[in-house]
């Protein structure tokens, strides 16, 4: 398994993003991916990409 680089100057943003979703995001959250296997991560930064 890849080791990805992951850049603590993107966790603010990312906190941010989860806790401004849209109302679209958060149906898709909140009412279908809980229920679902495996579980879901939401936006996390990954390299220089969030």
């Amino acid at each position: 398994m890849a080791i990805v680089p992951y850049k603590n100057s993107l966790q603010r943003p990312a906190r941010e993003l989860r806790k401004n979703m849209t109302p679209w995001e958060r149906k898709l959250w909140y009412e279908f991916l809980r229920e679902q296997k495996p579980r879901f991560l939401r936006q996390k930064p990954i390299g220089d990409y969030m």
